[in-house]
């Protein structure tokens, strides 16, 4: 009975989620990554926030005490990695907005057209 009445109340007892966001990292910070050149910036954006909100769930989860202390420091290199994606996002974002400003994106397809 005792089991039961857990299971019942228990808040958050489901595993870590470590190979959904490394599932997810592989995807957004190839795609921050490329954004510059591909225009994939904001699929890799979303991404990496979604990436973020788990990482900030579950590092609730390691506050709260569902899951061990030991996780913390993998959880802060998964934000890192996740915040430098998002800062390649918000730069690719500004040098875009730099050359599309700066005409070089009309002289590309006048090239281009010319070919």
């Amino acid at each position: 009975m005792s089991s039961r009445v857990d299971r019942l109340f228990a808040v958050n007892d489901r595993p870590f989620r470590r190979t959904r966001i490394l599932w997810l990292l592989g995807l957004a910070l190839p795609l921050d990554l490329l954004g510059l050149l591909t225009c994939t910036s904001v699929p890799g954006m979303v991404l990496t926030l979604i990436v973020l909100h788990i990482i900030d769930a579950e590092r609730e989860r390691v506050i709260q005490g569902n899951l061990p202390l030991e996780l913390t420091p993998k959880l802060n290199r998964y934000r890192k990695l996740a915040l430098a994606g998002l800062g390649l996002c918000a730069a690719g974002f500004v040098i875009q907005l730099w050359l599309l400003s700066a005409g070089y994106y009309e002289e590309l397809l006048r090239l281009w057209s010319a070919a």
